[in-house]
């Protein structure tokens, strides 16, 4: 079971933890203590889980797993940020990667690694494995620094992906006032350009959704 297995089992027992706490207060003062221990517990350990170890790396596993190598099969970025302390536009957003693990001594499995890093598709990256479980895997940070010369880069945030956004939606204006004749381009583009950049603004912020900033920016340009 991986990191982020892990994690959703733990909220899953939280919620049932949660909605069970009456039921526990029938057999008294001890088993509510039990019960809520247990909750409360499962519920640090998957804060633990997605701060820690999905966000910058299991560095408890990196120091004490068993070291191997895995090649990145597969590379998706998910919608899923990991914040701490920061908007949520400048937290890192969570990766998927397949990884193809070998380890000395191991037969070669397949697992998969949610972290927040970028990593490409097809390189070969060092990793620590636990030696219980196996699926549970993360990046090497000294072997990697020392392979690539660099740290492992973390991956983009909400804010950065957010510019490439309005990159984007300059590039749709640039394309919309040259479909334009000189005339229509003069009285329509820079009122449409300024609402667009105002539209990835309120996006970039939150305000708006992925899915409303699409509907917005299209009806835009079809104007």
């Amino acid at each position: 079971m991986n990191a982020w297995q892990m994690s959703i089992w733990c909220w899953i027992i939280f919620v049932v933890g949660m909605v069970l706490m009456l039921p526990a207060m029938l057999f008294g003062v001890l088993g509510l203590v039990i019960e809520q221990f247990v909750t409360w517990a499962v519920f640090v350990y998957a804060m633990y889980l997605s701060m820690a170890v999905i966000r910058g790396g299991d560095k408890r596993l990196a120091r004490n797993g068993v070291p191997g190598t895995a090649l990145v099969l597969s590379a998706q970025e998910t919608n899923t940020v990991v914040q701490e302390g920061e908007f949520a536009w400048n937290a890192p957003y969570v990766w998927k990667y397949g990884l193809e693990v070998t380890v000395p001594g191991w037969q070669p499995y397949k697992t998969m690694l949610y972290i927040c890093a970028s990593l490409t598709a097809g390189e070969t990256i060092p990793v620590r494995v636990a030696r219980f479980n196996h699926k549970r895997v993360t990046i090497d940070p000294v072997a990697y620094n020392q392979q690539y010369g660099e740290r492992v880069r973390q991956a983009p945030s909400a804010s950065s992906r957010g510019s490439d956004d309005i990159d984007a939606t300059l590039a749709d204006i640039q394309a919309m006032t040259a479909r334009l004749s000189d005339t229509q381009a003069t009285a329509a583009g820079p009122d449409v350009a300024d609402e667009l950049t105002k539209l990835a603004t309120l996006r970039n912020q939150g305000i708006l959704t992925d899915a409303e900033f699409a509907t917005q920016k299209a009806k835009l340009l079809a104007k």
